[in-house]
């Protein structure tokens, strides 16, 4: 295992053998629901990242396309939605808080050892889980949802 300071977090990590299971992981947790907010996150996905948490997935091995679990939290603006959802990676925060990461003021993202629905492609593995929460634009032609007000 490799290991790498990600803000306040140190972690270890393998990043070939989470680079295999999401080998074996179809797609992501998106692509199991039909309703319009996860078919806007799809659509939206290219979007749903800045540059500095793809280049971390990457050195990871996580592929970005195939999160575990998204969803829909609400309306921020018309236009803008913000959705959560959290990744797995073989490895284990070896220290850090329990506290959120800003990149910019549309993303943030936190790593702990807490995992939920972790796939069976990490089975017998340590894993780690990668939570975040993002605001994309509504791209689908769907009706939007509307801001609480």
């Amino acid at each position: 295992m490799e290991e790498l300071r990600i803000g306040p977090w140190r972690v270890r990590y393998d990043a070939a053998a989470t680079r295999r299971a999401y080998e074996h992981i179809r797609h992501g947790g998106a692509e199991e629901c039909r309703c319009s907010t996860c078919r806007n996150y799809i659509a939206a996905r290219s979007s749903a990242f800045p540059a500095e948490f793809l280049r971390l997935l990457e050195r990871l091995g996580v592929d970005p396309a195939k999160e575990r679990e998204s969803y829909y939290v609400q309306a921020a603006a018309p236009g803008r939605h913000v959705y959560s959802g959290w990744f797995h990676f073989v490895g284990e925060v070896v220290e850090g808080p329990a506290e959120v990461l800003a990149l910019g003021e549309r993303f943030h993202f936190y790593i702990t050892n807490e995992t939920a629905l972790v796939p069976e492609a990490f089975a017998g593995k340590a894993v780690a889980q990668i939570e975040f929460t993002t605001e994309v634009p509504w791209v689908t032609r769907d009706a939007e949802p509307q801001a609480m007000g």
